[in-house]
């Protein structure tokens, strides 16, 4: 993962933000699904929409099917799918 939009620990983010990840290497795009790609408010998941790879498989972007909460902290969790990344979490 070389970027995040939004960064880690960043505040004040638009309710209606999506989360953007850019990685430095191609994803393979039948591991780009929501159960690999995951926002929870504590434990408890977010719906999320996962788009399509953008720039050559190189950026993903969770779409919140609703706004995001006023003042609550969000996890995004990538986990390996079939690729050998490691677990991502910010």
């Amino acid at each position: 993962m070389s970027s995040t939009t939004p960064s880690n620990l960043a505040t004040g983010i638009l309710i209606n933000s999506d989360i953007t990840i850019t990685f430095s290497e191609p994803l393979n795009p039948l591991t780009v699904t929501n159960a690999n790609f995951i926002l929870t408010d504590g434990i408890t998941p977010v719906s999320t929409t996962v788009n399509p790879l953008y720039a050559g498989g190189l950026t993903v972007t969770f779409n919140p099917d609703v706004d995001l909460a006023y003042s609550t902290n969000y996890t995004a969790t990538i986990t390996r799918g079939s690729q050998m990344w490691p677990v991502i979490i910010w």
